[in-house]
């Protein structure tokens, strides 16, 4: 029998847990909203309690109790990508890692006997387990404030990569991931010329999506200007590091321990900069964005912040790579979503309002300059800007390769065009944040301002 105490809380008993989980997995998988209504009415006492943009809520009790979360594909959209148990175990902010391992370890033990799983290391404390059966992947999971079941269907066909590429990722990938193999290198895809963006965009997405159905969900989402960088975590600092990336030669994993290539991360985020001749590191940094969403695993025991840049030349080039990364990489990452910020000044009553949408573009927003109107107006017309009510408006509706250069000329040349010169404080960036996900935290390190 399993004991709540004050650092863990179990949901249900756990004689209660492994039924839910034996019968999670013994569920026919439920790929649309009309299949999962057709579940819901065979099933007493289950019920849709609520449902979101990309989220449909199952509850299985009649009051409270673990939930089904059926995860969307994308936004608004009725197939679903993901179900997960949500929460098994609940560990308080006190809870030692010795208390969650001990818990975790009892749960790991009793589910044992659902079907025939396999240990994996997508748990904190190293207590996962896998359960592969023909088209789906089922993991139990966990972080430091608590324990679920994801339920992932497979990837059975790509469009942009040979057949052969997510053979190689069933097959080589788990056992990868679970030994802990230290300094492996994996390429999964070559490109054979130098690829578009479009190009990359969607081999990357077939890639990321295969080694998802297999590994399950990441635990920081990423990249920098070189290309995507996803992270796979265990637990601690001895733990292995599993990295998907890509540049424009090829799409490959990598594993090391994390330990050391977190330390070498934070030095050249400590100590980079400019160097003597003038000349900015941004395109040097080993990832410009990171986004955490509370997922499977555990963070670096430190985060670095971010690079600063100290002139309207180098703002230019952190906002022109950023943009660039974003372009490539959200869509494949976090299909229909958007990023969302404010560039602050004193000399910009309102700010400059950025918005990154996946889907519909990049939106910018501005008040007019002080002088007189008709040349003010005059003036930002001919930078790029559109009136828009009583402010000015910049709208990328198809982002292309050029797109990220266009966006950080116009914010730059705004920003001259006021007065501004880039020093360190003079424009900060507030807000930054994913809307859709207001509970996790998102890191733009190579933005280039001070965040708030």
């Amino acid at each position: 029998m399993s004991e709540t105490t004050p650092a863990v809380t179990w949901t249900h008993d756990l004689a209660t847990t492994v039924e839910l989980v034996r019968t999670l997995h013994d569920l026919p998988w439920a790929a649309d909203r009309s299949a999962v209504e057709r579940m819901v009415a065979e099933r007493p006492g289950w019920k849709i309690r609520r449902e979101m943009s990309d989220l449909l809520v199952v509850g299985l009790f009649p009051t409270g109790g673990t939930e089904l979360y059926f995860d969307a594909t994308a936004p608004k959209q009725p197939q679903y990508r993901r179900i997960r148990l949500m929460r098994l175990l609940d560990f308080a902010p006190a809870a030692t890692p010795h208390q969650r391992q001990a818990a975790l370890r009892q749960l790991a033990e009793a589910l044992g006997a659902v079907g025939s799983p396999t240990p994996a290391p997508t748990g904190a404390e190293g207590s996962g387990l896998r359960w592969r059966s023909g088209e789906r992947v089922m993991l139990l999971q966990s972080n430091d404030r608590w324990a679920w079941i994801a339920l992932h269907l497979a990837v059975g066909s790509a469009q942009h990569v040979d057949e052969d590429v997510l053979g190689r990722i069933s097959e080589l990938l788990p056992p990868l991931w679970d030994t802990g193999v230290h300094r492996r290198r994996l390429t999964l895809h070559r490109f054979a010329g130098p690829p578009t963006l479009e190009h990359r965009r969607d081999v990357f997405a077939d890639v990321y999506r295969a080694v998802c159905g297999v590994l399950g969900d990441p635990t920081l989402y990423g990249g920098g200007p070189n290309g995507p960088d996803v992270r796979w975590r265990g637990s601690g600092e001895d733990t292995v590091l599993l990295r998907l990336r890509a540049d424009r030669r090829e799409v490959w994993v990598e594993t090391a321990p994390a330990g050391p290539v977190e330390a070498e991360e934070l030095g050249s985020f400590r100590w980079g900069g400019p160097g003597s001749d003038g000349s900015s590191d941004f395109s040097r940094l080993p990832y410009s964005w990171q986004l955490h969403l509370h997922g499977p695993g555990e963070l670096a025991t430190y985060l670095p912040g971010g690079r600063l840049a100290g002139n309207l030349a180098h703002l230019r080039e952190s906002l022109e790579l950023l943009f660039a990364a974003w372009i490539e990489q959200l869509p494949v990452q976090r299909p229909g979503e958007k990023v969302t910020f404010t560039m602050a000044s004193r000399r910009i009553s309102g700010g400059i309002s950025f918005t990154y949408d996946t889907a519909k573009g990049f939106l910018l927003r501005v008040g007019a300059r002080p002088g007189d109107p008709q040349e003010v107006a005059a003036a930002m017309t001919a930078d790029g800007w559109q009136p828009s009510g009583k402010r000015w408006k910049a709208e990328f509706p198809v982002p292309t390769a050029r797109t990220a250069t266009d966006v950080a000329a116009l914010l730059t040349a705004e920003l001259a065009a006021r007065g501004l010169t880039g020093d360190h404080g003079e424009v900060t960036a507030r807000r930054i944040h994913f809307p859709a996900h207001p509970y996790g935290f998102f890191r733009a390190t190579g933005l280039g301002m001070e965040t708030s």
